[in-house]
């Protein structure tokens, strides 16, 4: 048995599709008596409710509202695997394009914890300092269990899960039999590679100057002692000159070629894309915030807003007098051009 919502993506929209799909979830979870009955796409998204409820009992437990901040870069590697174990669990064979996917979800996944994990982020009483920010504006207690509960815990545990569910189609794809590698997948498989190879780039550099500055922060200087560009606070430099968030550019990009999988797969666009494109919503959401904390602390951003993309990686004024320090000028010099901060540090 299969669930009706499976087509393409005007399917989803239709609410006669939306009670199809609805009552096969639930017939299938009546009548599925083992694992491999049970199509992954619905057994993560009660996987996925289960964890919400869990976080958000933590939430509650701790006054930490960082520990699904702490899953995001593991669950959705669980879930992809279980597509792939569910297939095997039914006898199929070796399916080249679910293996590849699935195996490059858990290089974003491993990538993705390893960068967290070096920034403190497993630590038990660690927070997202932006849900300090986001607890002053609902103060309200009721208000802000409510946001909690709906938002922090579930909303982005179930965002999660729908993020693999291209593999849903892939799947599909599998158990017909449609299992044929094309050109497009090589194609596809070497951009999430590219992406990955971006985001990691992207990462590192944050992290390179971070850890300059504040070496430099924590021997005893001010801010505005230190030399260029340390001295703006934040990273401008290598991709940081082409986009605000080059990292957050691969992230969302990362999402869209997955979906772009199930496209190849069952040969249309499909209601899939949902999981990329809220994904990208949450981001222009969360950037937004994150950017307007920043400017509290270094107003020279603003500045950096006015010169720099915040997602698409172009040409800038940064990156063309950044390449020009490289070759021929101060290396410092271009700060003091463009944010007016000076470039001789005592």
């Amino acid at each position: 048995m299969t669930i009706a919502c499976v087509s393409t993506l005007p399917d989803v929209l239709s609410s006669v599709n939306a009670v199809a799909c609805y009552k096969d979830a639930l017939a299938l979870l009546g009548t599925a008596t083992t694992y491999a009955e049970l199509p992954p796409v619905l057994s993560n998204l009660l996987l996925s409710l289960g964890v919400g409820v869990v976080c958000f009992l933590l939430q509650v437990a701790t006054g930490n509202y960082s520990h699904v901040d702490r899953l995001w870069s593991l669950v959705p590697v669980a879930y992809a695997w279980n597509y792939l174990l569910v297939g095997y669990s039914r006898g199929l064979g070796i399916d080249t394009r679910m293996s590849v996917l699935v195996g490059i979800i858990t290089l974003w996944g491993l990538r993705l914890t390893y960068n967290f994990y070096r920034r403190g982020g497993y630590s038990w009483t660690g927070e997202d300092y932006r849900w300090e920010f986001v607890r002053s504006v609902v103060p309200n207690p009721v208000l802000w269990h409510l946001f909690s509960f709906s938002f922090i815990a579930m909303y982005q545990n179930i965002l999660l899960s729908i993020l693999t569910c291209p593999l849903h189609m892939v799947f599909n794809a599998w158990v017909a039999g449609n299992v044929s590698w094309s050109v497009w997948d090589s194609v596809l498989a070497l951009a999430l590679l590219g992406l990955l190879g971006l985001e990691t780039t992207a990462d590192q550099q944050q992290w390179t100057f971070q850890e300059a500055k504040w070496a430099q922060l924590k021997a005893g200087k001010t801010l505005a002692q230190l030399p260029p560009p340390f001295n703006l606070g934040f990273c401008t430099t290598g991709l940081f000159a082409y986009s605000r968030h080059p990292n957050f550019f691969a992230e969302i990009s990362i999402w869209w070629v997955v979906y772009s999988f199930s496209v190849v797969a069952c040969g249309s666009h499909n209601w899939t894309l949902v999981g990329a494109l809220l994904l990208h919503l949450l981001f222009q959401g969360s950037t937004r915030l994150t950017e307007y904390l920043t400017i509290q602390k270094y107003p020279k951003y603003a500045t950096y807003q006015k010169l720099v993309s915040m997602l698409l990686p172009m040409a800038t004024p940064v990156a063309n007098l950044h390449e020009k320090s490289t070759k021929n000028l101060h290396a410092a010099s271009w700060t003091s051009v463009l944010f007016s901060v000076p470039s001789d540090s005592s």
